[in-house]
């Protein structure tokens, strides 16, 4: 998405409206900044993705009730900021405004964190307890299915904040440990 908008200006010489749907938002936000004035941007992320990907795995249903982010510029313009809320309500999805650097630290907690835990949870569980796998395991982990590729850009993009969710979770596990040491119930 970086090296798209960086070369956008070269493959669009008229006025064009801007909605980007990745996953961090604080980059996005810097490089449409860079955007010739011709080019109205708004940063947006749909909180409905999935740990698969294509046409196979489409879902009429997947934008209702999810959250979708907008993080917009200080030029987005009220006319793409009225579009937007009314894409978002359209399809069924509860528009939320906020600033990229908010967005990159929710997000964090709430979608990168559990990406990572999910796959350090499959990588610790030993092949021989296999057989013992229930829908709650598979509930858990099903993450760490996800895109590697997208998730390395993701990672790459919200480090920071990523660092900062796994510090506080790993004071938990931290917590939780000791009480299990302590015999603390």
């Amino acid at each position: 998405n970086l090296r798209l908008l960086a070369d956008l200006p070269d493959l669009w010489d008229a006025p064009l409206m801007v909605l980007d749907i990745s996953s961090t938002k604080r980059a996005i936000v810097e490089a449409m900044r860079a955007l010739p004035p011709r080019f109205d941007p708004l940063g947006g992320h749909p909180m409905c993705g999935k740990e698969v990907s294509g046409l196979a795995h489409a879902d009429p249903q997947m934008f209702r009730g999810a959250p979708f982010a907008f993080t917009p510029l200080e030029r987005t313009s009220p006319h793409l900021r009225a579009l937007a809320q009314d894409l978002a309500e359209r399809i069924g999805a509860r528009p939320l405004w906020l600033d990229a650097e908010t967005h990159d630290r929710w997000v964090a907690a709430t979608s990168h964190l559990p990406y990572l835990v999910a796959t350090a949870l499959k990588k610790a569980t030993p092949a021989e307890a296999s057989p013992l796998i229930g829908p709650g395991f598979r509930s858990t982990t099903r993450l760490a299915a996800s895109n590697p590729v997208m998730m390395d850009d993701i990672l790459r993009t919200n480090r920071e904040p990523i660092l900062q969710a796994l510090a506080r979770f790993r004071e938990q596990l931290d917590a939780i440990e000791a009480a299990l040491v302590n015999a603390e119930w």
